[in-house]
């Protein structure tokens, strides 16, 4: 055969030529051999190749081939040490399709660069589908940190268009499953550098968006971050975050912020009406314990900038001062069905039974409606509120001269806040709160029958 003499290998009943060999040693094209079908021949591949047990069609490439190929079963084998081993372009449909009922359909191997690259102007660059198994799998010695001495063993790029970097979809199992086998990396790593996310999940389903499981001793979840929220999460239907631990003393949700002025968990609502049954528990953080422990616990200092409204009673705990090793001691506070204020002092009588009984500055500022309280103390003597208060003052006098007192006034508030948030001591539970109870368990309900009760994921 003369180098680049074209070689007819059979015809079609038209006498049209059915298939063309040309060889080439002048580098007239880049082929060793070039193949051509005639047009209007139905035949629709240049070349198809169909073996039973070795390669229907192989291909190599660059300097010190092996002598035997490391696959030995494909439809298509391509081996490149330099360039790439196989090469599909198309205009419209796939550059390299690999159809396989139970293998793999098409499969890259490369010991320097990627095993697989695809790339498309407006369409997908690797597209893999599967009914049952994996529809794209890439694999890599050097783990996910995608190191000049590791790679990746799924890496996608898009660096100037509008789509995703990896798109994976599934009918039945996930869309993109990453496996790490070492401590230091990540299954998946997600990463933006321009101000969008670096991970975000959607589903428009029951099940979550995003779903973080540890079978081991490590977090389901973790995330942080250094000028923004660790995790912020979004539903229409369901909870923004649901987070569950089975250990003891571990907890479902777990927020930390290193800095001086930071949240550990932050929670907001946007509702604006205050009872449940108006159509939520409009609550920025809700606690609830249904087995009877506590539904919020603070170990420091709590601030609260509003009311405080409580179905129990007001209570502190401290350790027992006499024996503080070994014992509580609970006291209870005392309540009003008004916003009341107490103050209270001793004074002595002068020689004329006299005394005046100076009170703070802000007292009249802040106290309305007043009522006092006298005792004598020591001996007996009668004791009257000679002149009431004015200018955050009153005057004491009793019957005799040098007398011990011991009073006591309340005030109302009538500060701006106290008067803009009066709340009557009697109120009718709206509709949708009626037949439901503050405290259940002690009604002798069942804790679904909480006004509060919430619904919990195992409740579904």
């Amino acid at each position: 055969m003369a180098d680049g003499q074209p070689i007819v290998i059979g015809q079609n009943n038209s006498g049209q030529t059915q298939t063309t060999l040309q060889t080439n040693a002048s580098g007239a094209f880049p082929s060793a051999l070039k193949v051509l079908n005639a047009l209007g021949i139905p035949a629709p591949n240049a070349i198809f190749g169909e073996c039973q047990e070795g390669v229907g069609v192989r291909g190599m490439t660059g300097v010190n081939l092996p002598s035997t190929p490391s696959v030995t079963q494909a439809g298509v084998l391509g081996t490149g040490f330099d360039r790439a081993g196989v090469v599909g372009v198309s205009a419209s449909e796939a550059g390299v399709r690999g159809d396989a009922d139970e293998g793999v359909g098409v499969q890259g191997s490369s010991r320097t660069s990627q095993g697989m690259e695809g790339r498309s102007t407006q369409g997908v660059g690797v597209q893999g589908r599967s009914t049952q198994g994996i529809g794209v799998r890439g694999e890599s010695d050097g783990g996910f940190t995608g190191l000049p001495s590791s790679g990746s063993a799924v890496s996608g790029e898009n660096m100037v268009g509008s789509g995703n970097g990896v798109t994976g979809l599934s009918g039945a199992r996930n869309g993109v499953e990453g496996r790490s086998f070492s401590s230091a990396a990540s299954g998946v790593y997600g990463q933006n550098d321009v101000g969008g996310f670096g991970v975000a999940g959607r589903a428009n389903g029951d099940q979550p968006a995003l779903l973080g499981e540890n079978s081991g001793t490590g977090n389901g979840l973790t995330a942080s971050s250094q000028q923004r929220n660790g995790v912020e999460a979004s539903s229409q239907q369901r909870n923004g975050v649901e987070g569950r631990s089975s250990a003891q003393a571990a907890s479902g949700v777990y927020g930390e912020n290193l800095s001086r002025g930071g949240f550990g968990v932050a929670g907001r609502s946007n509702a604006s009406e205050r009872d449940p049954g108006s159509g939520g528990w409009g609550a920025g953080v809700l606690g609830d314990n249904t087995a009877g422990g506590w539904a919020g616990f603070f170990n420091g200092d709590v601030r609260v900038d509003g009311s405080i409204f409580k179905s129990g009673s007001n209570n502190f705990q401290i350790d027992h001062p006499v024996e503080p090793a070994h014992s509580y001691l609970n006291h209870f506070g005392v309540e009003s069905s008004v916003m009341m204020n107490v103050y209270d002092g001793r004074v002595t009588t002068d020689g004329d039974g006299r005394a005046v009984v100076e009170l703070p500055g802000y007292f009249e500022a802040l106290n309305t409606d007043f009522r006092y309280q006298l005792t004598v103390i020591g001996d007996f003597a009668q004791a009257i509120v000679s002149e009431e208060i004015t200018d955050n003052r009153f005057v004491i006098r009793t019957d005799r001269p040098n007398v011990h007192v011991s009073w006591q006034v309340t005030g109302i508030r009538h500060d701006a806040w106290a008067t803009a948030h009066r709340t009557p001591a009697e109120m009718a539970k709206p509709e949708a709160c009626r037949g439901k109870y503050l405290a259940p368990r002690e009604h002798g309900q069942p804790m679904s029958a909480g006004v509060y009760y919430m619904q919990h994921a195992g409740d579904r």
